[in-house]
């Protein structure tokens, strides 16, 4: 049975690590059911766009080591793409709903 803790009122359930490179990855496409995500980004900074364009070392949202995002919705957590200038990106992520 998975571990399951509650943040402000929501219920996670689910835990993902994810290596970021130097090509854009869509990490999120296939989990189900999530409508909230908890995303901390470590090692390097991340460029990421929530729109699912894939983002480049030169453009979308750059994230430093050590920043939180929340992502909120379906729609959103699927869509989010991510690319590691450095290839030395690392994202815990806990999903709940």
């Amino acid at each position: 049975m998975p571990a399951i803790f509650t943040i402000k009122g929501e219920i996670y359930t689910g835990k993902n690590l994810t290596q970021v490179g130097t090509s854009a990855i869509a990490p999120y496409t296939g989990i189900t059911g999530a409508t909230i995500a908890q995303l901390t980004f470590e090692r390097s900074a991340i460029r990421y766009y929530l729109n699912g364009d894939p983002p480049t070392s030169a453009s979308g949202h750059l994230i430093q080591a050590g920043d939180i995002l929340t992502l909120m919705g379906g729609d959103v957590i699927s869509g989010f793409r991510t690319i590691s200038p450095n290839d030395t990106g690392t994202i815990q992520a806990s999903f709940g709903n």
